[in-house]
């Protein structure tokens, strides 16, 4: 027979660890730019919004959805590989804006702009990477 009390205690234990990513302020940050990146992307030729727009827009939202699914692993390797690749998204992302800029889609003003909120979330992110990094250093060294 079951014991549902052992079940629901591990349940609410397992849910009390569970992060919540929507509550990060990067998070927010970054579901605001991908919103700002679908409307430059939509905002392109008709050709290079289904190329390159189309691009920027998997990127971006590789960015969020790579920081969602790594907060809410449940070993600290796979959140920092997450939080690898979501970093290497941001990467791709500027390559995308630098091409858009290039080819007039964007002014100088406007990309100043996004290259430098892009340019604070990769710090943002690269902060908890170190940070999950060395907490899981310190476990390895000392447990």
């Amino acid at each position: 027979m079951f014991d549902f009390y052992k079940i629901s205690r591990k349940r609410s234990m397992l849910m009390n660890y569970v992060k919540d990513f929507r509550k990060l302020n990067v998070a927010k940050r970054i579901r605001l730019l991908c919103h700002r990146m679908y409307e430059i992307s939509y905002s392109l030729s008709s050709h290079e919004s289904n190329e390159l727009g189309g691009q920027l827009r998997r990127a971006m939202d590789s960015v969020y959805l790579n920081l969602a699914e790594g907060n809410g692993q449940l070993y600290i390797k796979k959140e920092v590989q997450f939080l690898s690749v979501a970093i290497g998204s941001i990467s791709e992302v500027k390559a995308c804006i630098d091409l858009i800029y290039d080819r007039e889609y964007i002014n100088e003003v406007d990309f100043r702009e996004l290259d430098e909120e892009l340019t604070q979330i990769t710090k943002i992110l690269f902060s908890m990477y170190k940070k999950i990094k060395e907490n899981l250093n310190y476990k390895i060294l000392y447990y």
